[in-house]
């Protein structure tokens, strides 16, 4: 078995309004932050993609 890894930011009250509308919409009040491989709430951490990296991403098709 091969096993990927990824580097994701967490989406957190830190976030500000975006995190409000988050909470108010899914009703999930207890949530603290939120860590998931969903690009639209939580960007891959790298700063920087460097063309060595690319042997080693894995894209979504």
């Amino acid at each position: 078995m091969q096993h990927l890894h990824i580097a994701t930011e967490k989406f957190s009250p830190f976030h500000g309004s975006g995190w409000r509308e988050y909470i108010e919409w899914s009703g999930l009040t207890q949530l603290t932050e939120v860590v998931t491989l969903d690009g639209m709430l939580c960007p891959v951490a790298l700063p920087q993609i460097k063309d060595n990296y690319w042997p080693h991403i894995v894209n979504e098709d």
